[in-house]
């Protein structure tokens, strides 16, 4: 479960976006995803590639060096046991698999966030709220909301600043303190 959190953690990705990434989303080259699928499970069809959540779900995500590392580490992984499982191996193009190539079901991903997160002594969370952390963390250091709500691939920024209105007390302190040196050097 590794990945899926760092995922999560960095790039803000919800949690069928990102077991439903493939490597042909990744692009080393200029360090970045392409969010284009969504993995959902359903009793009637099993595991299922569908479109992200809304139009504007779709888009390109910047990867930290971290991100990068933990999915070229997974990517040499899966080589690894392509050849160890030969033709036992489920020949797909996802990221976030098992060993023997089958993907990783959405189901198992939040059990098991509950599990860690109980066995380390940590609040129970949802796995959707490590995408809130990445936000609120970028907006704590003072990234635009802009940038934090393309980040999110939300349709209208206004949803994030509805969101994660609770951080924007802080930086409307920074704001005046930061007017208050300006103006204070105006004055002398």
């Amino acid at each position: 479960m590794y990945l899926p959190l760092i995922l999560a953690l960095t790039c803000g990705m919800r949690r069928g976006e990102i077991l439903g990434l493939q490597w042909d989303d990744i692009d080393f080259n200029s360090n970045t995803i392409n969010i284009n699928n969504n993995l959902i499970y359903t009793k009637e069809n099993g595991l299922e590639l569908v479109s992200p959540k809304t139009d504007t779900s779709v888009g390109i995500i910047a990867m930290l060096p971290l991100t990068i590392e933990a999915l070229k580490e997974a990517q040499k992984k899966q080589k690894e046991n392509k050849l160890l499982f030969g033709e036992k191996y489920n020949k797909n193009n996802f990221v976030c698999t098992w060993d023997d190539g089958i993907p990783i079901r959405p189901d198992y991903a939040t059990k098991t966030i509950k599990k860690l997160l109980k066995k380390c002594e940590l609040p129970d969370i949802r796995f959707h709220d490590l995408r809130h952390t990445h936000a609120t963390l970028l907006l704590l250091k003072k990234v635009n909301p802009k940038v934090v709500s393309e980040r999110l691939r939300h349709s209208d920024i206004s949803i994030t600043l509805n969101t994660y209105s609770h951080v924007l007390p802080q930086m409307q302190e920074e704001a005046v303190s930061k007017l208050s040196e300006i103006f204070i050097a105006e004055n002398n």
